[in-house]
């Protein structure tokens, strides 16, 4: 079955912020995070939506998200793959779910749930 990957479906993240004071987050489904904290028989798999970590271009909450480039994440985390890189993040990092998101960002999580994330009836 393909994983989400549009916008609008991705779930939760965890977020992980470097001593630099740069962040790396994975997308994960909502309510899994806790589930393999607690039960690591569970495959990471059926816990984060892809195996990629992301930045921001700015290294901080707001900005563009991409790829985190190999480099930096070994220089955050000390892992030299990105599947072990995912896996450090959803350990040691924090879950953000989509209303705290929003609320970061002084908007509703979802005003219209036909029109994704913080969408409006209007499309405006």
């Amino acid at each position: 079955m393909p994983r989400r990957n549009s916008s609008s479906n991705m779930g939760d993240r965890v977020v992980f912020k470097s001593e630099d004071g740069d962040e790396f987050f994975v997308f994960v489904d909502p309510g899994m995070v806790p589930k393999w904290r607690k039960d690591r028989t569970i495959p990471l798999v059926d816990v984060v939506q892809t195996f990629e970590v992301f930045a921001t271009d700015t290294g901080g909450n707001d900005g563009r998200a991409g790829r985190a480039s190999l480099q930096s994440i070994t220089n955050a985390m000390g892992v030299k793959s990105v599947d072990d890189a995912v896996q450090f993040v959803v350990e040691h990092g924090e879950l953000r779910g989509r209303q705290d998101l929003a609320e970061s960002h002084g908007r509703s999580a979802i005003s219209n749930p036909t029109r994704g994330f913080g969408g409006s009836a209007s499309g405006r």
